[in-house]
């Protein structure tokens, strides 16, 4: 079972998915509401329709609060390299905690039931019953299918890395300067001693070859600027939003429930790819510029 929860998993999406995911489930509850019409909403005396209407915005409002606010102000705690099945389980049993408070608030405001502990209790038996063990089913479920969906697929992709393993780029001897914003910084280098290049804040730390030895120099500068500079040499790619990557480092690409992640030779760290690049980075590690 710990093994299990400590699964990756993948964090949440864009705040536009997010915002998506928040509407599709207050419609759900609306509908739900309004035509099952369950706990004797029949009786309120202002109509159905504005009643439910009001639990599904509630809903919506309270995800949007939780799903797109407070991962704003604790980004750490929702790292997608942190993120797993038991953080998972545990958020979406936050949400509907969270949910079943918001529906009290909204049925006290509505008229229907009073503030107290005991409607507390009962608001949150009903929400957490009714949610907990699809919650967990799904997750679960949804972890096995992505994980074993990008295993299959990472197999399939390392197969064109190992067919174009030993091609050199043309360009290779050319040089390439990385320009930082304090001019000093420059850093000029061989292509291909250019590992990766990751980003944070205002400054990107570039890993590259000196001396048969893997070593940093960090710049003052985005990371978007850095892409900009490297537009010409096709075997960098940014294939996440922190990382600029030398594909022709790339001795092994591994898979699992949060997408891809990349093996660079004599590299420790994994190189995320964005899930937007699924598709790309297959196309680049299997035909090469």
């Amino acid at each position: 079972m710990i093994k299990i929860l400590q699964a990756a998993y993948p964090a949440e999406g864009s705040i536009a998915t997010k915002w998506r995911k928040a509407i599709l489930m207050g419609s759900f509850v609306f509908l739900f509401l309004y035509f099952f019409q369950p706990f004797g909403l029949n009786t309120y005396p202002d109509g159905i329709l504005v009643l439910t209407l009001g639990y599904g915005l509630t809903c919506i409002i309270t995800m949007a609060f939780l799903n797109i606010l407070i991962p704003t102000l604790f980004q750490n705690y929702f790292l997608e390299q942190n993120w797993n099945v038991g953080r998972q389980l545990f958020w979406s049993i936050v949400n509907v905690a969270i949910i079943g408070l918001a529906n009290l608030l909204y049925s006290n405001y509505a008229g229907i039931a009073n503030l107290s502990f005991g409607n507390l209790m009962v608001f949150e038996g009903y929400t957490i019953a009714l949610s907990s063990f699809p919650l967990i089913l799904f997750i679960i479920s949804n972890q096995k299918i992505l994980k074993s969906k990008f295993e299959k697929s990472a197999a399939l992709i390392n197969l064109g890395i190992e067919k174009f393993s030993s091609e050199k780029l043309n360009n290779k001897t050319n040089t390439v300067t990385l320009e930082s914003e304090t001019n000093a910084e420059n850093l000029t280098l061989d292509p291909a001693e250019l590992i990766y290049i990751q980003s944070s804040d205002n400054y990107v730390t570039v890993f590259y070859l000196k001396d048969n030895s893997t070593t940093s120099s960090l710049l003052r500068n985005t990371l978007k600027s850095i892409d900009n500079q490297l537009d010409s040499y096709p075997q960098f790619f940014r294939c996440h939003k922190s990382y600029i990557v030398n594909l022709d480092k790339v001795e092994h690409i591994s898979g699992n429930a949060q997408g891809f992640k990349l093996h660079l030779k004599n590299i420790e760290e994994r190189i995320p790819v964005s899930r937007s690049h699924n598709n790309t980075i297959k196309d680049r590690l299997t035909i090469r510029p």
